[in-house]
């Protein structure tokens, strides 16, 4: 049976692991995009893991978002995804990982969308 996102955040907080995380799919392999209403459930399951943080006063602890297919949607349409992933950064997103879940993303590419990403989101203190 699945966790309700509030429980699923009550055990990761339990586990007093320094660092708690949330992956999600920005874009599908039928090439769907995460909704609004995802976003929005992921923004408050991000600002739940924070104020757990922040609750427990783990030193160095950080809130951290993998985004799976991340190189596929940069490439599809960056700017959608630069959306979606500001939204979610400012909900308490202490690292951003960038993740080419796929595999299709050759090594330059990788390289070069990287530093890409790190211009756009490295401000927010993330990258």
């Amino acid at each position: 049976e699945a966790l309700t996102p509030e429980e699923a955040n009550a055990q990761l907080l339990k586990s007093k692991s320094g660092h708690v995380g949330l992956a999600f799919t920005l874009l599908g392999i039928d090439n769907s995009w995460l909704s609004d209403t995802s976003v929005e459930q992921t923004c408050s399951s991000l600002k739940a893991l924070k104020a757990g943080l922040d609750e427990r006063e783990e030193e160095g602890g950080k809130v951290v978002l993998q985004a799976h297919n991340f190189f596929d949607a940069w490439r599809e349409d960056r700017a959608k995804c630069e959306s979606i992933l500001n939204k979610l950064l400012d909900c308490g997103v202490g690292v951003l990982l960038l993740v080419d879940s796929g595999g299709g993303a050759t090594p330059w590419e990788i390289g070069e969308t990287t530093k890409e990403a790190a211009a756009v989101f490295g401000g927010k203190g993330a990258l």
